[in-house]
């Protein structure tokens, strides 16, 4: 075998770890031993970083976007084998560490984007857009390139892109804190599906919920352009908000318009250590930020109890304390199960 023929194949073979690692991480919760496996593997080579980093944005904007799992991995391989510059992996798909359990979708899925890569929709974008992401209970800090940083909450992900002209945060999920310096030349703008913050030089909190995007912004100014109600290719809107000020943004326009109201910096940013403050939060929104910490999840088993309203403090390692004050509302009964903690309308 030449030389040129045996670096064609490890770097084919580099190509099918790093997508079967982005499958794990992009569609599933990993647990701590998976998440030691990849540390390990990244640490083996600066190409699996590098290969891994390029795929990144491909999961996004690139070929596969169009694929569900739902598809059999016959339809993802033809779509594979009907792009320009495919090259056959000569390499397994699987390193030695792996789970030889893999389910046929997910292979097909890691060669479609290997052979993606391949044909070099990748190469341009090495090192662009990094993906930052924390497990249940976890949170960390991140140091961004500019000197900004952001606190990353408990089952969140966020994406970075840093261009010459913005400074772009995609919050893909959950809660982030960010601490911004100021350029007035490269805007910091974080995005929400639809919904943009922007800033130059602030201190403001993004919480993406189920019921809406929560913006808080604690020192500073942001503005906020979202799309309008009133539709239309170019229908946006853009508001302010200052220090002290919060608001909601329904992810469905016609929900607005909405207005900024007062906010408790203090109980809005409490969740950095490990506090969770409520003015009378719905149940539902409680349960949804209790579950970010703990492994046994609460569920609400009648709906009728979604707008419970919860006004308290707690810690948010301790599910427990919570569940006390449920117990002592009447006409609520609590049952904990192995699998999950069910809060219903007592009988």
């Amino acid at each position: 075998m030449s030389r040129e023929t045996s670096r064609e194949s490890t770097n084919s073979q580099i190509l099918a770890e790093a997508s079967e690692w982005l499958i794990e991480f992009e569609t599933g919760e990993p647990d701590s031993d998976t998440r030691r496996e990849f540390d390990d593997w990244l640490r083996q080579s600066p190409e699996h970083v590098r290969a891994y980093l390029g795929l990144l944005p491909l999961w996004k904007q690139g070929a596969v976007a169009k694929f569900s799992r739902d598809q059999g991995p016959e339809s993802l391989i033809a779509y594979a084998n009907t792009e320009g510059n495919v090259v056959a992996l000569t390499g397994s798909a699987q390193s030695g560490k792996r789970s030889r359990t893999r389910t046929r979708w997910r292979a097909a899925m890691a060669a479609t984007i290997a052979f993606a890569v391949v044909g070099g929709l990748f190469a341009w974008r090495e090192f662009h857009a990094p993906l930052y992401t924390t497990g249940i209970g976890e949170q960390r800090s991140v140091l961004l390139p500019d000197g900004s940083t952001l606190e990353l909450n408990a089952r969140s992900r966020v994406r970075i892109e840093f261009t010459e002209k913005q400074r772009g945060i995609d919050l893909l999920q959950g809660q982030a804190l960010f601490h911004v310096v100021a350029d007035a030349h490269r805007p910091f703008v974080v995005s929400v599906d639809t919904l943009s913050v922007r800033a130059v030089g602030t201190q403001f909190d993004v919480n993406r919920r189920a019921s809406g995007t929560v913006v808080t912004v604690v020192e500073g100014r942001v503005s906020i352009l979202e799309p309008s109600s009133s539709g239309g290719a170019d229908a946006s809107r853009k508001s302010f908000l200052s220090a002290g000020e919060q608001v909601t943004v329904s992810p469905d326009p016609a929900n607005q318009p909405r207005q900024s109201r007062t906010a408790d910096a203090a109980a809005a940013t409490a969740w950095t250590q490990r506090r969770l403050v409520f003015d009378a939060s719905t149940l539902s929104e409680v349960v949804e930020e209790f579950n970010r910490y703990n492994v046994r999840p609460i569920k609400i088993v009648d709906a009728s109890l979604d707008g419970f309203p919860i006004t308290g403090s707690f810690s948010s390692t301790d599910s427990a304390s919570l569940l006390r004050f449920l117990e002592a509302q009447p006409g609520v009964q609590v049952t904990t199960a192995d699998d999950e903690i069910r809060v219903a309308l007592r009988k």
